[in-house]
């Protein structure tokens, strides 16, 4: 055979080598381009040289010494949310209220890990939030796509410049007030009592969250706190002698038909919003992840709703009062604001009150309903919304079919697409 015959022949094999490569990457999704779309949605890595929660103590004195000034007057302005309810999205204008302050923030230089405290300035107007940056920096509000900007402490913001800076802490001012009973005198010199409207400052320290703020570092942070935080409940619960309604012999935390998952999800459910969760699930879910890991004890401890919901398991002062008078040797703290913001105690609160919802459960669909795979959807449901709508759902579908929530609110409906998410995900 000669040279170029061999030439040809070597070209022919080379060029038949490449090919198959090529048509494998396309026909089996195997190439580099199939794996970033596959994980496009991944949480960046943490930072090569430094951790991200070190630099959470780090300079907390000079971020805690800042002379934050606030106005004792607060002032009016708008937002536009976005509300997904059912298939139905529609947009709201939102009436919000602030006062003008500053804000101390801890900034973190994303390559050196270099940590520095700013001040920037709050100013209310007719249009909004407008921002005053200290010189040389331009910080600016990210818009969520529900269309949320301000959001108090948890507010996402955005350096501009510097380049390569992101805000890990903020300490946010909140002023409260308070009528007093005070004693006055008057021109003649009598005496009488007038109401007196007392003003104190308030202080907050909190990791907002922002698309710069989501580490891989946090979600896993944020992970292990949840477990721990339920392990620590269940073992309180259990050294308590706490027992369940359903079957007055077996303790709550011995009840093998609620698994610790059903209430590790439990503040993802209630702090995801459901329109950012339908555009994405996991950068939704993991946003709620990374606040718990960055925030521990305080995520969420101030987080209240317009129905009076409190914390991070959105408990309702009726219902707090009615299980802690069904659960006495459960000693739930007594004050309910100060229960429902302590995360290990509103916990122990929350898988009481699925022990709670599960004895009228069972006297209606019988005890075969404790390995029923939708359990945890009828509890859920339960908690979010109230068990008679449970009831008249199962009672309308046929057999508890897997269609069975039909005569659910929308918003405990969403509470269940939800929860379908996080048990294939099998998370936290």
């Amino acid at each position: 055979m000669n040279t170029s015959l061999k030439i040809k022949i070597a070209l022919v094999i080379i060029g038949i080598f490449l090919a198959s490569i090529f048509f494998q990457g396309s026909l089996g999704g195997q190439v580099i381009f199939s794996k970033t779309i596959e994980f496009e949605n991944v949480p960046l890595p943490s930072p090569r040289s430094w951790k991200l929660v070190d630099k959470l103590e780090e300079k907390e004195d000079e971020l805690e010494k800042l002379q934050l000034t606030i106005s004792t007057n607060s002032f009016d302005f708008y937002e536009y949310r976005t509300i997904q309810s059912g298939n139905k999205i529609t947009t709201n204008k939102k009436k919000l209220s602030e006062h003008n302050k500053d804000i101390g923030f801890k900034i973190v230089n994303k390559d050196s890990g270099e940590v520095r405290i700013i001040m920037v300035s709050v100013v209310v107007g007719k249009d909004g939030i407008k921002l005053i940056s200290p010189p040389g920096y331009q910080i600016e509000i990210e818009a969520r796509s529900n269309g949320i900007k301000w959001n108090k402490w948890n507010t996402a913001y955005k350096i501009i410049s510097p380049e390569g800076w992101f805000v890990l802490e903020n300490r946010y001012p909140i002023i409260n007030d308070k009528i007093q009973k005070v004693t006055i005198q008057d021109k003649k010199g009598k005496k009488r009592t007038a109401n007196k409207k007392v003003y104190s400052i308030e202080y907050f320290t909190y990791s907002p969250y922002s698309p710069d703020l989501h580490f891989s570092e946090l979600v896993d942070e944020g992970k292990e706190y949840l477990k721990r935080v339920v392990r620590e409940a269940l073992v309180d619960l259990k050294e308590r002698r706490v027992y369940s309604r359903t079957d007055p012999k077996v303790l709550v935390a011995d009840l093998e038909s609620m698994s610790a998952n059903f209430f590790g999800r439990l503040p993802i459910l209630e702090h995801t919003d459901m329109t950012e969760f339908s555009e994405d699930p996991q950068r939704s879910t993991e946003r709620v992840l990374v606040l718990i890991g960055a925030n521990k004890e305080v995520a969420f401890s101030k987080t209240g709703s317009s129905a009076g919901a409190l914390g991070w398991v959105q408990y309702t002062s009726k219902t707090y009062k009615a299980i802690r008078k069904a659960y006495p040797s459960a000693r739930l703290i007594e004050d309910f604001e100060v229960g429902a913001s302590d995360h290990l105690n509103s916990m122990k609160a929350a898988i009481l009150l699925y022990d709670y919802n599960l004895k009228p459960l069972i006297e209606k669909k019988g005890f075969n309903v404790l390995n029923d795979p939708r359990l945890e959807e009828y509890l859920a449901a339960s908690y979010n919304g109230s068990p008679k709508w449970v009831f008249q759902s199962l009672k309308s579908s046929i057999f508890g079919s897997f269609d069975w929530p039909t005569k659910l609110k929308n918003e405990t409906k969403g509470y269940l697409y939800k929860i379908r998410y996080l048990q294939d995900k099998d998370l936290p």
